[in-house]
């Protein structure tokens, strides 16, 4: 499938509002839910009202949150991406328990890494 550019700006999951990246990771009532759990410490109204890159800067106040957070934001654009794509995607409700899932992965085989390159270095 070719890709274009869109001429309607309209959020296409919601349909209600122009779409920027603010709206498409995290304003949007279409993917609210899927940070509804682990970020519900971010105030709406505080994050509705700025960029997107006043949301990360408050989501770096929070180092313990900062991985999920872009695994999620991650997984939520590619999860539009595809569906303006008519691709297979996971079902929006699955992306927050998906993303958590990849991140435990990842870390375990950072940590699989380190202890085997730590293992030669002894032997």
């Amino acid at each position: 499938m070719k890709r274009k550019i869109v001429a309607d700006s309209t959020c296409h999951r919601c349909g209600r509002q122009p779409e920027d990246i603010m709206l498409a990771l995290w304003g949007c009532e279409a993917v609210k839910h899927v940070w509804s759990n682990d970020f519900r410490r971010i105030n709406d109204f505080e994050a509705s009202q700025g960029t997107f890159v006043d949301l990360v800067g408050r989501i770096l106040q929070k180092p313990r949150v900062l991985e999920i957070f872009a695994t999620t934001a991650w997984f939520i654009w590619t999860h539009r991406n595809k569906t303006r794509l008519n691709e297979q995607i996971l079902p929006s409700c699955k992306i927050g328990e998906a993303a958590k899932k990849f991140l435990l992965d990842f870390t375990s085989s950072r940590v699989i890494q380190q202890v085997q390159k730590t293992a030669k270095k002894h032997t």
